[in-house]
């Protein structure tokens, strides 16, 4: 299977591709700083380039099966990156017949949650606004989409995790980077959540 792979210099995407690698996929890695790929494997193609730029686009979505985007936020600052990302992408990606698609949001898009919340939302304010446009566009795309939400990130090993189509419980779960780019490789081929807005933490 090939994947094409956003995001991949960041702690989640740096994590995906390798564990894609282990599995034997091959990666196209789509980066603006080349420098810090640090996994070498003959399966892996580093392109230099912006996932805003669609010239770039079109050169590196076809001959794909999946296109897997990690993309996120490096600061608190107002950005619209992941958003206009992600309506680049489907526009390419129809053109070119590639169909899967599979996009990293956070479960602070949804409204609810308890009190814990309150502080996380708000310092992240230009970051959830950013995703819940995102989740728009491509909630509302013809492509085989998986919307993965997520809980508080850790650098913690692989750990068995658990999937919820509504939100996870409401006490500040947790799920590991590692385990976030295994969910991404599990269900890439599976139809089980196409088209579907899933939430995923660890197994408790």
């Amino acid at each position: 299977m090939k994947l094409l792979i956003l995001g991949a210099t960041g702690k989640t995407g740096s994590e995906l591709v390798k564990q894609a690698l282990e599995r034997g996929f091959e990666v196209t890695a789509l980066v603006r700083f080349p420098h810090k790929i640090k996994t070498k494997d003959n399966r892996l193609t580093v392109v230099t380039g912006s996932p805003l730029n669609e010239e770039i686009l079109k050169k590196v979505v076809p001959g794909n099966d999946a296109v897997l985007s990690t993309l996120g936020h490096p600061d608190l600052n107002e950005s619209y990156l992941v958003t206009e990302a992600a309506q680049t992408l489907i526009t390419v990606m129809n053109t070119s017949n590639v169909k899967r698609f599979m996009i990293l949001s956070s479960t602070l898009v949804s409204a609810g949650g308890s009190f814990m919340t309150k502080i996380p939302r708000y310092l992240t304010r230009h970051a959830l606004n950013d995703s819940a446009q995102m989740e728009k566009i491509v909630g509302s795309s013809s492509l085989a989409w998986t919307i993965v939400r997520l809980v508080r990130l850790t650098n913690t090993s692989v750990a068995p995790y658990r999937i919820f189509e509504k939100e996870p419980p409401a006490v500040s779960p947790s799920i590991s980077r590692k385990s976030v780019a295994a969910c991404m490789l599990d269900l890439v081929a599976d139809q089980a959540y196409v088209q579907k807005t899933i939430s995923i933490c660890k197994l408790r």
